[in-house]
């Protein structure tokens, strides 16, 4: 099977949960036999936005729980007592 397109994966998965029934109880084209060229544009429409939705919440839960992590790791090493990392201003060879 050839590469889908997520307008592809859209319909078809529509179709799969529709019983490939359309809205008026006829069989439903399917998208490589018969669907005509400005529904398969109207599903890769749509289908973009959700992916463009998805990507966008991904990426801010990814930055949401990078400055979660920062303040986290901020606030341990602020209540480390002195002395507890270990300091690298000298050779630890020749102190």
């Amino acid at each position: 099977m050839a590469d889908r397109t997520y307008g592809q994966i859209g319909f078809e998965a529509y179709g799969d949960h529709a019983n490939w029934t359309a809205w008026d109880g006829k069989p439903m084209p399917r998208w490589d036999d018969a669907l005509r060229a400005d529904i398969k544009e109207k599903w890769e429409v749509a289908a973009r936005a959700i992916a463009d939705k998805a990507v966008a919440n991904f990426l801010n839960s990814a930055v949401e729980r990078h400055e979660r992590g920062k303040r986290v790791l901020s606030s341990g090493l602020e209540t480390l007592p002195p002395g507890a990392l270990p300091t690298y201003d000298k050779d630890p060879e020749n102190p």
